[in-house]
């Protein structure tokens, strides 16, 4: 967004193609002035839970995107992850609380029987530092299918945003579409 009172900005696109590592290689170009607002949206395809090999280096290269893309907001669709049952520090919410200050995540996911600790689909919201600072209110999918979330901020003038993260399955997908489908 270009305005810092959230809501009377008009959408502004970065310019910056390419796959994740060249954008991180060749950095995201800078806001244009400090009232900007930046929203990174992205599907992380399995929220990295190893901390070695191919995980470590998906780690490593999403944090690196993130922190240095200056996002105030981070949504994330299928993380894939069951809060319940994953461990501790594990959890993406405890992996990424200290790469910002102030940061709060907040994650929906399928609450199923399932005992595993991956779940399909699920939705993410960051938020940190200022935008947690502008948060008036949160939520998600009520159903408990983890398919949407929610944080409304206020800014300038009392004018209220809300951004929506959602995860949709295709037709086609083997688990999660089927799952939703007989909830």
């Amino acid at each position: 967004m270009e305005d810092g009172s959230l809501g009377s900005g008009t959408r502004r696109e970065t310019g910056v193609g390419g796959n994740a590592e060249q954008r991180v290689k060749n950095g995201i170009r800078e806001k244009q002035n400090s009232n900007d607002w930046r929203i990174l949206v992205g599907n992380i395809n399995t929220f990295p839970r190893e901390y070695n090999g191919e995980n470590k280096v998906k780690l490593d290269l999403f944090k690196q995107l993130v922190t240095s893309s200056d996002c105030d907001l981070l949504l994330l669709s299928e993380h894939n992850t069951n809060l319940l049952k994953t461990r501790g520090r594990d959890r993406p919410d405890n992996v990424m609380k200290n790469w910002w200050q102030n940061t709060i995540s907040r994650f929906e996911w399928l609450k199923s029987t399932s005992e595993s600790m991956f779940e399909q689909g699920g939705t993410t919201i960051v938020t940190h530092s200022r935008s947690s600072a502008h948060t008036i209110a949160s939520g998600g999918d009520s159903r408990k299918m983890g398919r949407w979330n929610w944080v409304t901020l206020r800014g300038k003038d009392q004018i209220t945003t809300t951004i929506i993260s959602i995860y949709r399955p295709r037709a086609g997908q083997a688990t999660s579409h089927r799952q939703l489908g007989r909830l």
